[in-house]
């Protein structure tokens, strides 16, 4: 990410002073597995823009088509289907082109990558099947490329820019940590819900908040080796 922040964890709730407007709740009523890979967190997408400064926006996943992405925090890459994919590429004329990255340099998550002359003022838009719209800002979409040197420092080339896309297409589309900077998570697992929210961007001081499920009493257990 361009700007990190400090964050926290909640266990059993959320924090109230890190979301902004209301939750928007997503059933988890699916297998755990998408397109072969482990995903307990499903949503569905419904539209995809690119929006370029000063141009009309480009649909990359027009509305009513619909597509299921991953959640996954662990991921640093958007992961676009062959459609998304293409269209991004299409639009912007530029290609998955690695020639660009120095040999002696390592990238565990190589993504689409151009010289830094060919300037990128591009953002991009989804929205969810009930109507959420996520803005991923130019600042967050795009760096100077980074990977690591043959000794396994972090290196830096401010020659190349690198899209926070991967540069291949993947049969499941992943919204990463990217994506996560602009909303707040919760996932309710006894409710079995995933809430989405926009994230407030200013530092904050925490104020946790139980999920309304684990407030509701639970038929007592028996301990089994009373």
């Amino acid at each position: 990410m361009r700007s990190p922040r400090d964050g926290n964890l909640v266990l059993g709730g959320y924090d109230s002073a890190s979301i902004t407007g209301s939750w928007h709740d997503y059933p988890m009523n699916y297998s755990d597995t998408l397109a072969g890979r482990h995903c307990p967190l499903q949503v569905h997408i419904q539209g995809l823009q690119l929006l370029l400064e000063g141009q009309k926006s480009v649909q990359l996943l027009g509305d009513g088509d619909g597509h299921l992405a991953c959640i996954e925090p662990y991921d640093n890459l958007f992961r676009l289907s062959e459609l998304g994919l293409a269209g991004f590429t299409d639009v912007t004329g530029w290609s998955p082109n690695i020639n660009y990255a120095p040999n002696d340099l390592f990238l565990p998550e190589p993504g689409l990558m151009y010289p830094s002359t060919a300037s990128f003022n591009g953002s991009l838009k989804f929205v969810f099947d009930d109507g959420f719209t996520v803005i991923i800002p130019n600042s967050e979409l795009q760096r100077p490329l980074r990977g690591l040197d043959k000794q396994g420092s972090v290196a830096l080339h401010p020659n190349i820019t690198e899209v926070n896309v991967y540069n291949d297409s993947f049969a499941a589309w992943v919204l990463e940590r990217v994506f996560l900077s602009q909303v707040y998570l919760a996932v309710d697992y006894d409710a079995q819900v995933i809430k989405l929210a926009d994230v407030r961007q200013n530092p904050v001081t925490p104020s946790p908040v139980r999920f309304s499920s684990a407030n509701e009493a639970k038929p007592a257990t028996r301990d089994p080796y009373e």
